[in-house]
């Protein structure tokens, strides 16, 4: 993060490059890094909602649905927010 795009590795700056790409149509972009960074930000209910929404933006509802699904599996809950995205999306 800090080489690719200039910021500290903090999870503050994760989260607003991440928001900032998934609003801009790039949610794949941005979970690549959420993964890439996983072991030193495990990313929480925010970064996931973030992500879901990035994927509805993109239009890819099978995408959503899979990170919602994966985020029910580690014990998150899936926001009203992403739940209201996933329905517009569909």
């Amino acid at each position: 993060m800090q080489e690719d795009y200039g910021l500290k590795r903090v999870k503050a700056a994760l989260r607003l490059v991440v928001k900032k790409l998934c609003e801009n149509g790039f949610a794949g972009n941005a979970e690549k890094m959420v993964k890439g960074l996983v072991n030193e930000f495990f990313p929480d209910e925010y970064i996931c909602d973030l992500l879901i929404k990035g994927w509805c933006v993109d239009g890819k509802l099978e995408e959503a649905r899979r990170l919602a699904g994966e985020m029910y599996r580690r014990g998150f809950d899936i926001g009203t927010s992403s739940f209201n995205v996933i329905l517009d999306c569909v």
